[in-house]
C-alpha cells in the first residue's frame, strides 16, 4: 500500500500547479474554524490514563489515541508493533482547559510541560509530565483555509495495469463511498481480493499541526500526518492503516478552489497484477 510512483507524482504536481494558481484567487469565504487558534496535538509518555496522543482540531473534534500494542509471533527479538484505537469526541475550550464532552477535561500547562487529565467519574486527576506539543506547520500559505473538517463531494478515479486496456478504467463517483468504488473496479477487471466494507468516508479533517483524520461510516478511523510544500501534498497514515483505494501512504497535489479542497493522488493497487491509480478527491466544508 505504500509504493509511490514518483515520476507520475512529479508530472501531476507540475500539471496542476499552474491550473491551481488562478483558482486559489476565487476562494474568499473559508474563514478560521471556531477553535483554529486552540488547535493542538500532544504526545504523552506512558501514563495511567492509557493515552499516548491527544489531538484537538479546529472544528471541535478531539481524538484520544491508545496504543494496544501487537507483538509479532516470532522467536526472534520482539519488535514493538503499534495497534492504535481512536476515541473521537467533541470539545470546547476556555484558556488552557479543554472540556471534552462525555469524557472530562484536559488542562495543559505550557510552562511546566504537563497535561492533566480529569475523567468524569474516574477518581483523582492524572497529571502527566514531559508532554510534547507538536509545532504548527510552516510555509503553508493557505493553512487557515485548509485546516478544517471536510466531506467528500466527489471522487474521480482511474486505474491502469494488468489486463486493462491502455486507457484503463475510470469513473466519477458523487460520494465518498469506497465500497462502491471497490465493487466497480472489481467488476471491471481490477483483480484484488481485499474486502472493502464500511468505508464510506464521512469526514476528512486536516489539522494545522500536520495531523489528518479520516472517518468512515462503519469502520474505525484512519489517522496520520500530512504535509504541503509548493502545492505538493503527501500523507501517511499510522502503522497498518489504509486500503487498496485509499492507500496507507500517497502523494500528489492539494489546491483550494471555489471554497473546495481538491486533492489529487497517485497510488497503487496490488492484486493478480500491479495497478497504478490516480484519484482526485473533491472536498467541501463539513456543515
Amino acid at each position: 500500500m505504500k509504493i509511490l510512483n514518483y515520476l507520475a507524482i512529479a508530472a501531476l504536481a507540475c500539471t496542476l500547479a499552474v491550473a491551481c494558481g488562478k483558482d486559489n484567487e476565487k476562494t474568499n469565504s473559508l474563514t478560521e474554524t471556531t477553535y483554529y487558534d486552540q488547535e493542538a496535538q500532544f504526545t504523552l509518555p506512558e501514563n495511567s490514563a492509557g493515552y499516548d496522543q491527544v489531538t484537538f482540531y479546529g472544528n471541535g473534534d478531539c481524538v484520544l489515541r491508545r496504543d494496544t500494542e501487537i507483538q509479532p509471533l516470532s522467536l526472534q527479538p520482539r519488535k514493538r508493533v503499534p495497534n492504535y484505537v481512536y476515541e473521537v469526541y467533541q470539545y470546547t475550550v476556555n484558556g488552557n482547559v479543554y472540556t471534552i464532552i462525555g469524557f472530562g477535561t484536559i488542562t495543559y500547562d505550557e510552562s511546566a510541560g504537563t497535561l492533566t487529565i480529569a475523567i468524569q467519574g474516574g477518581g483523582d486527576p492524572i497529571m502527566i509530565p514531559n508532554v510534547t506539543k507538536a509545532p504548527v506547520l510552516n510555509g503553508v500559505s493557505a493553512l487557515v483555509k485548509i485546516c478544517r473538517k471536510w466531506t467528500v463531494a466527489r471522487i474521480d478515479i482511474n486505474v491502469k495495469g494488468g489486463e486493462l486496456a491502455t486507457a484503463g478504467v475510470g469513473r466519477i463517483f458523487d460520494n465518498g463511498n469506497l465500497d462502491e468504488i471497490a465493487a466497480y473496479l472489481k467488476k471491471n477487471k481490477v483483480n484484488f481480493s481485499e474486502d472493502i466494507t464500511g468505508y464510506n468516508i464521512t469526514g476528512i479533517t486536516l489539522g494545522k499541526t500536520g495531523s489528518i483524520l479520516v472517518q468512515f461510516s462503519d469502520h474505525k478511523p484512519y489517522m496520520g500526518t500530512w504535509s504541503l510544500k509548493d502545492g505538493a501534498f503527501s500523507y501517511e497514515f499510522n502503522y497498518n492503516e489504509g486500503n487498496q483505494i485509499l492507500n496507507g501512504e500517497a502523494a500528489g497535489t492539494l489546491a483550494i478552489s471555489n471554497d473546495k479542497c481538491i486533492i489529487s493522488l497517485v497510488g497503487s493497487i496490488k492484486g493478480s497484477a500491479n495497478y497504478t491509480s490516480t484519484i482526485e478527491i473533491t472536498l467541501k466544508p463539513a456543515k
